[in-house]
């Protein structure tokens, strides 16, 4: 909740329909130490997600710079909270600053 407050009404639509994606399926994380990245296979192809989950080569990442159905899914595995700055700093909920006219 804290996490959907702090980006925009859009941003927050993106993310659920990854959440969506997410709920329907499994991932495994496997740790490259060499590269510090987990590697997610897919169907199609391999994803990289950085160790510290900052990013991933996923198109959802890519494109919009929030975080990815891979990020959650390992966020909810590991049962940590999503940091609320971890996402592209044009997505935060600036809808707080009252105007006077």
């Amino acid at each position: 909740k804290k996490f959907a407050e702090s980006i925009s009404p859009y941003a927050w639509s993106k993310m659920e329909e990854e959440i969506k994606i997410m709920k329907k399926k499994s991932y495994d994380f496997v740790l490259n130490k060499e590269t510090l990245t987990y590697n997610i296979a897919s169907r199609t192809t391999t994803y990289r997600l950085k160790s510290d989950l900052t990013a991933c080569t996923c198109d959802f990442f890519m494109a919009f710079e929030l975080p990815c159905r891979h990020i959650i899914s390992f966020h909810i595995q590991q049962n940590t909270e999503i940091p609320t700055g971890s996402f592209a700093e044009h997505w935060r909920n600036k809808c707080t600053v009252k105007i006077k006219m």
